[in-house]
């Protein structure tokens, strides 16, 4: 198995540490997930492929054990909690090349990806839209949402963030 280069990190002050990157001096990055129902060799070595040293853009990556809060169940806009594991990837600012490297990403953990979340999902610019957020949750939840959304705020206000536009009416409330 191969052992993927890390570059060192440097102690700046207390509590903060640098890690040097193609992209530090612009401060702008782009990051994804995969929310994984398992994760096994060939999961973890597909992952390597395309964000190891080989890759075609620089990625930042890794994996993270869930559990705890995400699957007990609760009455919130929380989908996917059968999800055992989140691959996160960063990437450094870009036009079609890096959003094709993410697309790529994606498609490789697929198999084992039961969704995404939308808390690991940041920079991306114009593809950070409307259907990337929908993905976010169960087509139940997001229709939920959207209708709440309509109750409380027709007029779609606070939409600087991952928009949800308001829906349809939602059942036992006003408006």
């Amino acid at each position: 198995m191969r052992t993927p280069k890390v570059a060192a990190s440097s102690r700046v002050s207390a509590g903060t540490t640098a890690v040097p990157s193609p992209w530090a001096a612009s401060r702008s990055s782009s990051a994804s997930n995969a929310l994984l129902s398992e994760l096994n060799a060939d999961a973890a070595q597909a992952f390597l492929d395309v964000t190891g040293p080989g890759a075609a853009v620089p990625v930042v990556a890794g994996f993270r054990h869930l559990g705890g809060a995400l699957h007990r169940p609760a009455p919130a806009a929380v989908d996917h909690r059968d999800a055992r594991y989140v691959a996160r990837f960063i990437t450094g600012p870009g036009g079609a090349e890096v959003r094709d490297h993410h697309e790529l990403i994606r498609k490789t953990l697929s198999p084992w990806t039961v969704g995404h979340h939308l808390n690991f999902l940041y920079g991306a610019g114009d593809w950070a839209d409307e259907d990337q957020t929908r993905t976010g949750f169960t087509a139940d939840t997001y229709a939920r949402l959207a209708a709440v959304k309509r109750n409380y705020d027709p007029a779609n206000l606070f939409r600087a963030n991952r928009n949800i536009r308001p829906g349809e009416k939602c059942a036992g409330t006003k408006g």
